[in-house]
């Protein structure tokens, strides 16, 4: 009788391993993403606080600035993008500069793999659509009178959802830092008619 309880421990032990075996997927962990590892480019400007080479970190929120260490990544740049406890590191393919890129799914209403596809694209997003004012705006990161709600977007960054529940809003709230926050109001036409702190 011992010996057959034991042949079926040891069965029972094999399959079990075995059905545990790397399959070649990886487990997704509480908000952790599929969407990383390959070179994506960014849509939209990503703004970020840049203390020194080691200390590059960035808000999906997007900080705009302008304040001391603010810089702008423009879209089209090349970087790998990881998961992180805090949000994603995007290491950048052109400089390798890593940037510490904190996400909140409660701020944009949506999880890491959908803001991914959100904010990057697995090719170069052509800019050439863009009238003259929304170039000037993407070019300076700022939000420019007479420009389209996709120019500001590209400038400024994806709006937060919980300041700007929805795109057909007429105003978008945007951070100038952790802080303060301003709004780019916008007329009847869908363009910017000017800003409100």
């Amino acid at each position: 009788m011992k010996k057959v309880c034991y042949a079926i421990l040891v069965l029972f032990v094999a399959w079990t391993v075995s059905g545990c075996r790397d399959s070649g997927l990886s487990p997704i962990k509480g908000d952790q993403t599929q969407k990383t590892g390959k070179v994506m480019y960014n849509k939209y400007n990503i703004h970020v606080h840049y203390k020194n080479a080691r200390d590059i970190k960035a808000h999906c929120a997007n900080w705009t600035g302008p304040f001391s260490g603010h810089r702008i990544i423009p879209p089209n740049t090349p970087m790998v993008v990881k998961p992180s406890p805090r949000g994603l590191i995007l290491e950048r393919t052109d400089n390798g500069e890593k940037i510490s890129f904190i996400f909140s799914k409660k701020y944009m209403a949506m999880d890491k793999d959908a803001y991914i596809d959100t904010i990057f694209s697995a090719e170069k997003a052509s800019l050439d659509h863009f009238s003259a004012v929304d170039q000037q705006g993407i070019k300076s990161g700022t939000a420019i009178k007479g420009m389209t709600k996709e120019g500001v977007k590209a400038a400024l960054g994806y709006p937060a959802a919980h300041k700007t529940p929805s795109l057909n809003d007429s105003e978008w709230i945007f951070w100038t830092n952790r802080f303060g926050t301003y709004a780019v109001i916008f007329d009847k036409n869908n363009r910017v008619s000017g800003t409100r702190d």
